[in-house]
């Protein structure tokens, strides 16, 4: 049975990580949710459209993920 250990990841101290992203990143990341499904919907569109170009609130979450920092050692 694999069990985390707690202590450690309370413990664990995090580097800080610098992410730049451009429009071309957002109009990536909505269009990998799909947001382009429907063309005629304008609010849509203003997420995968340089004009008026809107970012999902989520894409903050994705863009800040370095990775799967939780692999080293965690394990108890």
């Amino acid at each position: 049975m694999i069990t985390i250990s707690p202590d450690y990841l309370l413990k664990r101290q995090f580097s800080k990580i610098r992410h730049s992203y451009r429009e071309k990143d957002c109009i990536l990341s909505a269009l990998g949710i799909g947001m382009e499904a429907d063309p005629i919907d304008k609010d849509c569109l203003r997420f995968v459209f340089e004009e008026d170009l809107k970012v999902l609130p989520s894409q903050a979450f994705m863009m800040a993920h370095p990775g799967f920092w939780a692999k080293k050692r965690i394990l108890a």
